[in-house]
């Protein structure tokens, strides 16, 4: 907002948190592309990105969930959390975490199998 031809400085929001710092986020990547090597038959070529971003999704959602006084790393409870997630979603149609049905893999490979 430009005031009498000087720039207001914008607002900072001194409350943000990041979700993941450096080294939590550098440990997720390689959780991340395991769980790509091991889903990506299940979507087409086009649809790796939605996948990735899925498991993205699924693996931040993880840190909610986290519970570290059961003594499990925390990449291995994202790995565990979002491969369950996953295989729920591709195997029984089940919706993911907070997204009330609006979002879903599903659409393509399973109906063009049928059809």
């Amino acid at each position: 907002m430009i005031i009498c031809g000087k720039r207001k400085p914008a607002k900072r929001n001194k409350g943000v948190v990041p979700l993941l710092n450096e080294k939590e986020f550098k440990s997720l990547e390689r959780v991340v592309s395991s769980l790509m090597k091991k889903y990506t038959y299940s979507v087409y070529e086009h649809e790796l990105q939605d996948l990735k971003q899925t498991i993205w999704y699924l693996v931040i959602i993880s840190k909610a969930k986290y519970d570290p006084k059961r003594g499990i790393p925390f990449e291995a409870w994202a790995y565990y959390y979002a491969k369950m997630k996953l295989r729920d979603h591709f195997w029984r149609g089940t919706n993911f975490p907070q997204t009330k049905g609006a979002f879903t893999l599903l659409h393509t490979k399973a109906k063009k199998l049928y059809e």
